[in-house]
């Protein structure tokens, strides 16, 4: 049986409760940093609640948070942060903490942290995590832990790839929908073939792992959940995760 939005919420309430009521650092004021590929953000805790998200701006960079005493950041960007901020370092050639990891040390942070969340809530149900990004990474993870993945072009990434070689027009555009209609245009031309990328992956996803619970996250991933009617959408999974895996290596360390 796959897991339900009702399950999944109550499942990520009792256990950031169950954070602030086993560990005091859960209290105090936290800042999670996603430094993803292109649109890095902060998320801002406060006693165990995800309060904001905002992006991080030249005003509001890095060395704002260096005299905070709790933060935590995943590294996509490999920018020059200190190892006591950072949580790659739980990380062996097969595992991530507790988690069994089947996929090479490649793996981005954001994919790993995540997932690991995931399997932690849910260490029997097979979950297929979407985070539609810059990229589009498809994930599965099971009662074995991280199984391994896809990476897709995102959105605005495909619709990149047509400034080259034939120099048709870059587009930066958000898809209304992906209802896809005969274009008559290069423009609607591009737009529809965008649409028809997104739901041939996703179809075909969905249909050879019918057996998973689809998790969607990233900024792009609302679209693909309004026209798949995927209902696990969680905008904010990355700093979820962040949040709850430093708590227990910080607790677990003192």
């Amino acid at each position: 049986m796959k897991v339900t939005k009702a399950s999944i919420d109550q499942r990520i309430f009792d256990h950031f409760q169950n954070l602030i009521a086993c560990h005091n650092l859960a209290k105090e004021p936290w800042y999670t940093v996603d430094l993803g590929n292109s649109h890095p953000h902060i998320g801002e805790f406060q006693k165990g609640e995800l309060i904001s998200v905002s992006p991080l701006s030249p005003e509001k960079g890095l060395s704002s948070f260096t005299k905070e005493m709790n933060w935590v950041s995943s590294n996509v960007t490999r920018m020059n942060i200190d190892q006591s901020n950072r949580l790659d370092h739980l990380r062996t050639e097969r595992a991530f903490i507790d988690m069994p990891v089947h996929y090479s040390k490649t793996l981005g942070e954001d994919r790993l942290y995540q997932s690991y969340f995931i399997h932690k809530l849910f260490p029997q149900e097979r979950i297929l995590l979407i985070d539609a990004g810059t990229f589009i990474t498809i994930d599965l993870i099971d009662q074995d832990g991280f199984q391994g993945g896809f990476i897709l072009p995102g959105i605005n990434a495909f619709l990149s790839s047509y400034n080259r070689g034939q120099k048709l027009p870059q587009l930066n555009k958000a898809l209304s929908s992906l209802e896809e209609d005969l274009p008559h245009n290069t423009e609607d031309a591009i737009l529809e073939a965008t649409k028809v990328y997104l739901k041939s992956i996703l179809t075909y996803i969905l249909g050879e792992y019918s057996s998973h619970t689809p998790v969607i996250t990233g900024g792009t991933g609302k679209i693909l959940s309004e026209v798949f009617s995927l209902e696990n959408y969680y905008p904010h999974l990355i700093h979820q995760s962040l949040f709850s895996i430093a708590i227990h290596h910080h607790s677990n360390s003192k």
